[in-house]
């Protein structure tokens, strides 16, 4: 079951608030580290190419989604790409292409589940000039992986730390990893 909701996410002295589309799909995990975290062990994240980072230029209508793309769009190219809800948006050129160190899902003090990701220091410098450029703009990014958007947060401040953790008490475990794994495929 494919459901949106509006969730906070806090980089390190920095709030985000994403309007997340959430996943559906995904596998169960284990804390093999014993840290108690929950990372992503699906073995297709590392067949993937990278994340996208891209502007949404605008939404569009729910019937222009008609198949499943398999494969991401060329970086240097502007799309349309659907959402797990299945509507189209059209996006800009890729942002920022891969440049997660680390995305991983964990069970968060609320019950629900989080997300924290660590971009590498080109990508947090390259994050961080987009969402200084868009907070307060109420401008989109999609983060597109295998050709669809699987999260659009709404930029609010920016982040220039390249630390991000996507929170919510309603985010399930499922939707969590297949965040994650979408992170975590460059």
């Amino acid at each position: 079951m494919t459901l949106s909701r509006g969730i906070i996410a806090t980089a390190v002295g920095t709030l985000l608030l994403l309007g997340q589309t959430a996943c559906s799909g995904g596998e169960d995990s284990t804390d093999d580290d014993g840290d108690g975290d929950r990372g992503p062990t699906s073995s297709t994240a590392g067949d993937q190419e990278p994340a996208q980072f891209r502007k949404v230029v605008a939404a569009g209508d729910p019937s222009a989604c008609t198949t499943s793309p398999t494969t991401q769009p060329a970086p240097d190219s502007t799309t349309t790409a659907c959402d797990l809800e299945g509507v189209a948006h059209q996006l800009g050129p890729a942002e920022l292409v891969g440049g997660v160190d680390r995305a991983e899902a964990a069970e968060g003090p609320d019950g629900g589940w989080l997300i924290t990701i660590d971009l590498d220091t080109e990508a947090a410098a390259t994050f961080a000039d987009l969402t200084t450029e868009l907070s307060g703009t109420g401008q989109q990014v999609a983060i597109v992986s295998g050709g669809t958007i699987v999260s659009a947060p709404t930029i609010q401040t920016p982040i220039t730390d390249g630390r991000v953790q996507i929170t919510g008490p309603e985010i399930s475990q499922v939707e969590a990893l297949t965040l994650a794994d979408a992170l975590e495929a460059d």
